[in-house]
């Protein structure tokens, strides 16, 4: 989630710029209802996008990660719900872009909480396999 938080501020960090760079160059004064609208207001909407859509790229990336964590932790503690979430919240990511996503995002929210107080109390007993190591053994002569 540090990706998601790095995104944040970068959004934060272009809109702010964009909103001061349209205030300190005087940006409402010189805007006239009939008129085409001045290129600073232009620059701020282009600005906000920019940061937007950057935010996105993390939350993205980020929840990309977030996915293959619990995908490894729904196969060692063989819990479903974990994949689930894991899913929901790359596809709410995807889908933030156009708002529906944080509906999605809220959702795997709930379902990891599901997850969570679904983890069984004790584990099996004996080492559990690596998820890669899962199958039969190599050959005698192989090593």
């Amino acid at each position: 989630m540090i990706l998601a938080i790095v995104g944040f501020v970068a959004f934060f960090v272009a809109v702010v710029g964009a909103i001061y760079s349209f205030i300190g160059l005087g940006g409402f004064s010189s805007f006239t209802p009939g008129m085409a609208p001045p290129a600073d207001f232009i620059a701020l909407i282009t600005s906000i996008i920019i940061g937007a859509v950057i935010a996105w790229v993390f939350f993205l990336v980020g929840s990309i990660f977030l996915k293959r964590s619990y995908d490894t932790v729904g196969a060692r503690l063989n819990v479903g719900m974990f994949h689930t979430t894991g899913l929901l919240y790359l596809i709410g990511a995807a889908l933030t872009i156009i708002f529906i996503g944080l509906i999605i995002v809220f959702i795997a929210e709930i379902l990891q909480i599901v997850a969570f107080f679904s983890i069984p109390e004790q584990m099996p007993m004996g080492p559990q396999p690596m998820p890669g190591q899962m199958g039969t053994p190599p050959p005698a002569g192989a090593l």
